[in-house]
C-alpha cells in the first residue's frame, strides 16, 4: 500500500504573495504542495503538472517562473523568497523541509503530552490503592 502524504494548510498561506498573482499561480502552487514526496520533490515534467493541475502549459510555465523567482516579500528569505527550485527530473519545494520538521516537532510535543498524561494517571491511581 503506498503511503498516503498530507499537507499541512497552515493559515500564514493566505498571506502569501502567491495569491497577487493570477489563480492559476496558486492553483500549480498547492498542486505541488500536494504532489511533493519526503523532502519536498515534486518529479514530473512541466506539462505533466500543468496536466496534474489543470491549466494550460503557458499558465504553469508562467506559474513555474514565479514561484522560482526570489520574492523580496515572501517571509521565509532562506533561498531569498524563492518557493521551488528547478531539478533534473521536477522540482524542489524549498519550504517543504521546514514545514515537515514544523509537522514533525508538533508530532512529538503532542506524544509526549499524552505520554505525561498517562504516567500522572498511573501515579494517581496507585497513590488511590
Amino acid at each position: 500500500m503506498q503511503k498516503r502524504n498530507f499537507i499541512e494548510l497552515d493559515p500564514g498561506l493566505l498571506n502569501s504573495t502567491v495569491w497577487t498573482q493570477p489563480a492559476t499561480t496558486a492553483v500549480v502552487w498547492l498542486t505541488l504542495r500536494l504532489a511533493a514526496g519526503p523532502g519536498g520533490v515534486v518529479r514530473t515534467s512541466i506539462p505533466g503538472l500543468a496536466n496534474l493541475a489543470n491549466v494550460t502549459l503557458e499558465q504553469c510555465e508562467a506559474a513555474l517562473s514565479f514561484l522560482a523567482r526570489p520574492d523580496p516579500y515572501n517571509t521565509n528569505q532562506e533561498a531569498l523568497g524563492r518557493r521551488v527550485q528547478a531539478t533534473q527530473d521536477g522540482w524542489v519545494l524549498l519550504e517543504q523541509f521546514k514545514s515537515e520538521e514544523r509537522v514533525a516537532d508538533e508530532r512529538r510535543r503532542a506524544m509526549n503530552a499524552a505520554r505525561q498524561r498517562r504516567f500522572r494517571q498511573r501515579q494517581r491511581e496507585r497513590g488511590a490503592e
